[in-house]
This record gives C-alpha cells, sequence and structure tokens, in this order.
C-alpha cells in the first residue's frame, strides 16, 4: 500500500513538473527577452497567410516552446548569474571575456591574435600597404582635396592590463603598430595616431570603459582624439573651422555599464558630454543614392563661416562618437560607413568633397582593399 501511495505522489509530482511550466508558457506574439536582449519565438502558425499548410509547423512549434515554456527566462537568468559571479564567466557571449578585475573584453578569434601580435606583416607587405595610402592621398591632391587618415586602437592597446590573464601576449609590436610607423616613415600623408595621445590620457581619465562598451573608447576618449584631429585639420587650414573644448558641453557623470545576457548589469560611472547648443542637423536626401546604406548619414550646420564639404569613411568610433562634434566645424558633413571604402573613388566623385577623412579600427583590417583602391587609381592614370 505504501509503495503505491509512494508511486502515486512520485507520478503526481512529475506530471506537475511536466505541466506547470505549460501551463504559464507565453502566449503573447512579438515578446522581447530583455534578459536575452533578443525577440523570442512567436506562436506557430498551421497555415501560411495564403492559406496553404505550413511545412515549417513542426519547427516553429519546436522554436517556440524553447523560447516561450514558462520560467525558462527565470531558469536562463539564474544560470547566468550564477555562472557570472560565481565562475567568472559568460554562458552567452562566447566572444568576450573577463579581466583579472572583472573588466569586460572583446575577445573574438580575430582580436585575439591582434592582441597577442600573432598576424604581423611582412616588410614586403608593410611597403605595399604605405605605398597604396600614398597613392590615394596623392589621387586626392591632385583634385585639391585634403587627406586625413585616423587610426583608431581597441581598448586591449591602450590597457592590456584589463585582458584575460590566459591570453598571453608576444612582443611589444602590434600589426597596426607597424602599418603606422610604416605610414610615418615612408609616406606624406596626414596621419592622426590616436594610440599615444590615449595611453597619455589614462593616466588622469578613462579613455576605455572598464565595466561598459568594449569595443570602443568612452565619451571622454572619443573627444580626446577629436581635438587632435580638428587642430591638425586646422593647422593645413589657417584654422578657420571651430573646434569645441570643454566649456561647449554638458558634461555629468553617468552610469555607462554594460547590459550583458541574463540581465546582469556591470556599473561603470563615466563622464557623458553633450552638446550645449548644437547647431548641425541631419539632412539625409544628401545622401542621394546612399541614403539606405548601413550607418551613412549626412550633417549640414548653416551656423558656420564656410562652405566646406567634408567626407568621412568610418567605423563606428567616429560614426558612434564624433559625427556630431564634427558636424559643429563644417558646412557639409557626409559619413559613409567604412565597408564601403572599395567604392572610394565613386563616393569621391559622387560627393566631390573639400576634405576626406579616413578612419579605421584596430580590428578592421581594410588594408588588401586600400591596396585594391590604390591599384584602381594607378590602372585609371
Amino acid at each position: 500500500m505504501l509503495k503505491k501511495v509512494g508511486n502515486l505522489i512520485f507520478i503526481t509530482i512529475f506530471m506537475l513538473m511536466c505541466s506547470v511550466p505549460l501551463l504559464f508558457s507565453n502566449l503573447i506574439q512579438g515578446t522581447p527577452s530583455i534578459a536575452e536582449q533578443r525577440m523570442l519565438h512567436g506562436i506557430a502558425k498551421v497555415f501560411t497567410y495564403d492559406g496553404n499548410f505550413n511545412p515549417k509547423v513542426l519547427d516553429e512549434f519546436n522554436g517556440w516552446i524553447d523560447d516561450n515554456i514558462g520560467f525558462r527566462s527565470e531558469v536562463v537568468a539564474l544560470n547566468a548569474k550564477i555562472q557570472f559571479y560565481v565562475f567568472d564567466r559568460f554562458t552567452h557571449y562566447s566572444n568576450m571575456s573577463l579581466g583579472p578585475n572583472g573588466e569586460v573584453n572583446s575577445t573574438p578569434p580575430q582580436q585575439i591574435l591582434e592582441f597577442q601580435h600573432l598576424n604581423l606583416k611582412t616588410e614586403e607587405e608593410l611597403t605595399v600597404i604605405a605605398n597604396s595610402f600614398q597613392t590615394i592621398s596623392d589621387y586626392l591632391e591632385n583634385k585639391g582635396i585634403q587627406y586625413y587618415y585616423l587610426q583608431c586602437y581597441e581598448k586591449y592597446s591602450i590597457y592590456p592590463e584589463y585582458m584575460t590573464l590566459h591570453i598571453n601576449q608576444y612582443g611589444t609590436v602590434s600589426k597596426t603598430d607597424q602599418v603606422v610607423t610604416a605610414l610615418s616613415q615612408s609616406t606624406s600623408i596626414n596621419l592622426i595616431d590616436s594610440k599615444d595621445m590615449l595611453l597619455a590620457a589614462k593616466e588622469k581619465y578613462q579613455p576605455y570603459s572598464r565595466y561598459g562598451d568594449c569595443a570602443h573608447w568612452t565619451e571622454r576618449g572619443s573627444f580626446i582624439v577629436y581635438q587632435e584631429l580638428m587642430h591638425q585639420i586646422n593647422e593645413k587650414n589657417n584654422n578657420q573651422y571651430l573646434i569645441l573644448q570643454e566649456d561647449d558641453y554638458l558634461i555629468t557623470i553617468d552610469d555607462m555599464g554594460s547590459d550583458l545576457f541574463g540581465g546582469i548589469h556591470l556599473v561603470d560611472y563615466l563622464e557623458n558630454f553633450e552638446i550645449r547648443n548644437p547647431k548641425a542637423y541631419e539632412t539625409i536626401g544628401k545622401l542621394g543614392k546612399y541614403s539606405d546604406e548601413y550607418n551613412c548619414t549626412v550633417y549640414t550646420n548653416d551656423a558656420v563661416n564656410n562652405q566646406t564639404r567634408v567626407l568621412v569613411l568610418a567605423d563606428s568610433y567616429v560614426n558612434h562618437y564624433l559625427l556630431d562634434e564634427l558636424s559643429e566645424s563644417f558646412h557639409e558633413l557626409i559619413c559613409i560607413h567604412a565597408d564601403k571604402t572599395e567604392e572610394f573613388t565613386e563616393l569621391v566623385d559622387y560627393f566631390d568633397p573639400d576634405i576626406v577623412i579616413h578612419e579605421n579600427a584596430e580590428r578592421a583590417d581594410r588594408y588588401g582593399i586600400i591596396t585594391a583602391v590604390a591599384g584602381q587609381i594607378n590602372t585609371a592614370n
């Protein structure tokens, strides 16, 4: 008798364990998961929009069950917190890792090679790269266009001490260091190398975040680079362009830490720069055929005393952090994502700029594309 009661209790508990999560399943279409930072699968549809049987209904049902079964979000968040706070690791971000004091690092395979200095260029490759940049600069100069190359760096190049301890670094020279040295020694291009200024700044400021965005500089870091870029442009142009100073911003200290998988938030109080009285405004219509392209925009500023048109080819370092500042100095600022670098000459002909600012992130190795552009220019000439 006791055995039968025990079996009955076991079966009842088992059925409750199976059924209760189903009873509490999410039935709302288009539900976002805050913990997982994505949209959950919607309810499976038996029929397609044209009334036919949906052959993917079973796959969709499995996806819906996986995402929406009751208490799943709570379990996912709990597991993420246990892994993070107890074992110092992520459950989801395979391309992120923690430093010796919990600093958040971006560590996809290519960037690990970059940090370890295991992808160095040969002397022959460096010569080709330097010659290619010079060809592009000369091409623009012949058109009366000034060319400025801005080299950006990843957090691990400025804060190697933040990197995960088990990732070893070999030597002191990176691939980007090699390229910058070749450009400074073998070309006459206008080069803005941000490394030394950011290394110097970290003695007083925080140019990269410890626990916030691991793939970009902070707003203080971007402000430092912005001022150096504008000073170099002004040196070539009789100091005619406005350069924003700290007094032009409302600077507050805000929590700009990371929101991670599992609903984990890392606090990181950093300076937040907001221009007090911006004059520039977006005029997307001026992009013409590039108006639908990813991360492309145009700013117009009617308050400046110049008619200068600037074309910026840039990654997210500039796209997300410097456009507001730069647009305060020029009548027109056109930003095209650096992925369009292969269309360099077409962009120049289309927008007819007075100045080209060409930015490259350390993680974005576009030297092959730059060499190809230089080859197109040489062939055309």
